[in-house]
């Protein structure tokens, strides 16, 4: 008796991402897991997570959007007033949006 053999799933490269894990957000900014997690926590890595499930991610247009700003810290004030941790005004929409919740890290 011979079964069907199930392909594995097809590994995206983290440059083809749209949404990352905190370990992949990491590896794409080439930091740790836990250096990603406390920067996120301290506001030295001020991007927004968000809430997808039981998982939280983050946008890859953030990271490179906060790469591009030069790495401010929320005491830079980053993100700028209005706008969410990519630089976009708070009106502007992510394709997909439906069923995301911005998370809010707790701070200290």
């Amino acid at each position: 008796m011979t079964t069907a053999h199930t392909p594995p799933p097809r590994q995206v490269p983290l440059g083809e991402r749209l949404t990352f894990s905190a370990a992949a957000s990491a590896a794409y900014l080439s930091i740790s897991p836990t250096g990603f997690r406390r920067g996120v926590r301290a506001g030295t890595i001020p991007i927004t997570g968000l809430r997808i499930g039981g998982r939280v991610v983050w946008r890859r247009a953030d990271l490179d959007a906060w790469v591009a700003a030069g790495c401010p810290t929320a005491s830079d004030g980053w993100p700028p007033d209005g706008a969410d941790s990519a630089g976009r005004a708070a009106h502007e929409t992510v394709a997909g949006g439906q069923g995301c919740q911005v998370v809010k890290e707790r701070r200290g």
